[in-house]
């Protein structure tokens, strides 16, 4: 199922971006990994920071109902401060393709709720375990070369979006967006991991 979403994901975006205006958009974007703890029964959270910056078309697909599909590439850094002495950080890319709805609130500003899907892979998983020895360097473990037995990390997943456009005149865009995924990040004896994520993003559509 994961590699037909992904198939259409990408057939989608290549398809018809041709013809599309297109847009740049940077932003914060921070995430939180829940953990399920399937052995104990319980559950907990681990939240990070971000940064991403995404390429998107935006496609319109009915001027009567003013339906648009957006679509594109992004790239999400991520950094996570687990305590003290340990701290992890992540990158991936990513593929969203969503169908907006514009709801003009008079000549200059429009608001467009959007719903759709996202494929991502993950490119680096790297934790650093810091000496309580003063400026000492942190020891680097790269994590998808070091699973354990037994344990599953998914590099590529897929996930669904909600969020919200305010576009102002013909150029700015503020995204408001929050992103869940289907996929388990991680799995293993002791439980599993999904990620969510949250975005504020400011872009320009030329």
């Amino acid at each position: 199922m994961k590699r037909i979403i992904l198939f259409v994901l990408l057939l989608t975006a290549f398809s018809l971006s041709g013809y599309a205006q297109i847009s740049i958009r940077a932003g914060y974007k921070a995430s939180i990994i829940d953990i399920t703890q399937t052995t104990m029964g319980e559950d907990s959270h681990t939240s990070g920071s971000g940064i991403s910056l995404d390429a998107l078309y935006n496609i319109p697909i009915s001027t009567k109902y003013s339906l648009n599909l957006e679509t594109g590439l992004g790239f999400h850094y991520l950094f996570f401060n687990d305590s003290m002495y340990y701290k992890s950080d992540l990158s991936n890319v990513y593929l969203p393709v969503r169908v907006s709805h514009d709801i003009p609130l008079n000549q200059s500003i429009t608001l467009a709720p959007f719903a759709g899907l996202y494929a991502r892979y993950f490119l680096h998983y790297n934790s650093y375990k810091y000496s309580t020895e003063q400026g000492s360097s942190p020891t680097v473990v790269n994590v998808f070369k070091t699973i354990e037995e037994g344990e599953v990390i998914n590099r590529g997943l897929v996930g669904g979006q909600l969020g919200l456009l305010i576009k102002g005149g013909d150029h700015f865009i503020l995204e408001l967006g929050y992103g869940f995924d289907f996929t388990k990040f991680t799995k293993s004896w002791v439980g599993y991991s999904r990620i969510h994520t949250f975005s504020i993003s400011l872009g320009y559509k030329f």
